[in-house]
C-alpha cells in the first residue's frame, strides 16, 4: 500500500510541475504560453468553417494536453502555431461500370482528403519546425451523398490531424 501512495504521489508532482502530462507531451518548464494563429484557407474546395475548427481545435488540444496557458498576442507567446488549409479534395476511389454501349461508370468509393501545411514556433528553445500533415476518409458514395457525410468526416479527419500536429511538437514521434 505504501508503494502505491509513493507511486500516485510521484505522478502527481510529475505532472504539475510542468516538465510532463499524461497525454504524453513534455514541454520544458520555461515555455509558459503558446498562441494559434487562424489557419487561412488557400484550398480550391473552401468549406466556410474548417479553419474555424483547425484554429480553435488545436488551440484546445494544446491547452488540455499541456501545461501551456493561451495567449491571443503571438509576439508575447513561447510557442506559435501557423497553419494554412492547402487542399480540400474529393475523388472517387472505388469505380464500377456495367458492360456495353449504354453502361455507366460510377464511384462506390469516395475519398474527401484535408491537407494542412503548419508552422512550429518554440522561441524559447529555438526549434521550429514546418510540416504538411493530410489525411481523409472514404464513404460509400452509393448509399450516402458527399452533403450527408461531410460534417461528420470533416470531424473525424481534423481530429486525427490534430493529433499528428499535437504529437509533432509534444511527443515527438
Amino acid at each position: 500500500m505504501k508503494q502505491h501512495v509513493l507511486l500516485v504521489t510521484f505522478l502527481f508532482l510529475l505532472s504539475s510541475c510542468g516538465i510532463y502530462k499524461f497525454s504524453g507531451a513534455s514541454v520544458s518548464p520555461e515555455v509558459k504560453t503558446v498562441a494559434v494563429s487562424q489557419f487561412e484557407n488557400n484550398a480550391r474546395l473552401v468549406v466556410p468553417n474548417l479553419s474555424q475548427k483547425l484554429t480553435e481545435g488545436l488551440k484546445t488540444q494544446v491547452i488540455n494536453g499541456t501545461s501551456l496557458s493561451y495567449v491571443r498576442d503571438p509576439a508575447i507567446a513561447d510557442i506559435i502555431f501557423e497553419g494554412t488549409i492547402t487542399d480540400y479534395t474529393v475523388q472517387p476511389v472505388a469505380i464500377t461500370g456495367g458492360v456495353g454501349q449504354n453502361s455507366q461508370t460510377t464511384s462506390e468509393q469516395t475519398r474527401l482528403t484535408i491537407s494542412i501545411n503548419v508552422k512550429f514556433t518554440n522561441v524559447k528553445e529555438n526549434k521550429n519546425w514546418e510540416s504538411t500533415f493530410s489525411d481523409y476518409s472514404d464513404f460509400d458514395n452509393a448509399r450516402q451523398s458527399l452533403q450527408q457525410v461531410e460534417q461528420s468526416l470533416d470531424d473525424d479527419i481534423n481530429k486525427r490531424l490534430l493529433q499528428k500536429i499535437f504529437n509533432k511538437a509534444f511527443v515527438d514521434w
